[in-house]
């Protein structure tokens, strides 16, 4: 009797662990992730030269939905511009490779920001899915990636 209480306690323990290993570099189901970005453009074809800095944040809600919004300001052409918009995200899937599937559900633009519509063209893509990919590197911390390079380092809470 006892022998067969310790195969199962043992086996219990086991499953426990294997459990926790699997889950520990799981996306905390809340992330909120922050960069500084420091814009330096000079389009030869359109004569625009844009300069400035752009406070980007990325939160992650759910395994469904997050939100990506800017502020800052922009120098175009020698006028300052102020940017002040959030883009709400849908996460519709994950590719084999651990992208996320990303489409980009609306914008709103606040109050405040003045940025003409013709230099937002030239800043955003006009794509409507994107893919992202979360990286666990280590304890709390986390990365946020594109296609093409690491877009920011996040700490959960």
């Amino acid at each position: 009797m006892s022998a067969k209480i310790i195969f199962i306690s043992l086996v219990t323990a086991l499953a426990v662990i294997f459990f926790f290993m699997l889950n520990r570099t799981t996306i905390p189901s809340a992330l909120v992730c922050t960069a500084k970005n420091h814009l330096s453009l000079n389009t030869q074809k359109d004569g625009v030269n844009i300069e400035g800095e752009v406070l980007l944040v990325f939160r992650i809600s759910s395994a469904r939905e997050g939100v990506f919004s800017q502020v800052g300001v922009l120098d175009v052409n020698g006028q300052n511009y102020s940017v002040n918009r959030s883009t709400t995200l849908k996460f519709t899937g994950q590719d084999s490779d651990g992208y996320l599937r990303t489409q980009r559900v609306s914008v709103v633009k606040n109050d405040n920001d003045d940025l003409p519509d013709a230099i937002t063209d030239l800043l955003m893509s006009k794509q409507k899915v994107f893919y992202y990919k979360i990286m666990h590197i280590s304890d709390n911390v986390y990365g946020v990636r594109d296609l093409r390079r690491t877009l920011m380092v996040c700490r959960a809470k």
